[in-house]
């Protein structure tokens, strides 16, 4: 069971030993978080809209509260998908040349890797990259 857990959430591109591992601990073979949402937010991945008083405009901002542990490490989760062709290369340059913030954008990723994972468990299906709906 725990090495099917780790086939699938290592998967998915930009994720290795060392952050297969560490979610898989974190979360106690994901049955204490069960939802990518959640684990962006623990992990410090997830953005937050700042909205209180004059500051209703403001940039999302990471919560300072997060696991300092496992917010090391997606920023190298993010980083190798960027470096090869593919999808996240794409999307990468195309929101830096929309005038988007580079940190912006690799923490979008960051968040989109965190969501892929937990979608890889929730349907039990190891990622593929160009797949293709079949109602589509």
């Amino acid at each position: 069971m725990l090495s099917c857990l780790y086939k699938l959430i290592s998967s998915v591109d930009g994720v290795g030993k060392y952050i297969g591992a560490q979610v898989i601990v974190e979360t106690n073979e994901l049955d204490n978080i069960t939802e990518g949402k959640k684990y962006a937010c623990y992990s410090g991945v997830g953005p937050f809209e700042h909205s209180s008083g004059s500051s209703v405009g403001s940039r999302s901002r990471v919560s300072h509260r997060a696991n300092k542990g496992s917010k090391t490490l997606f920023p190298m989760a993010a980083l190798s998908p960027i470096r090869i062709s593919g999808e996240f290369k794409d999307y990468y340059e195309r929101k830096v040349a929309e005038g988007k913030n580079k940190m912006s954008v690799m923490n979008a990723i960051r968040n989109k890797i965190v969501l892929r994972v937990f979608a890889c468990v929730r349907n039990n299906k190891v990622y593929q990259k160009n797949y293709a709906h079949p109602l589509a």
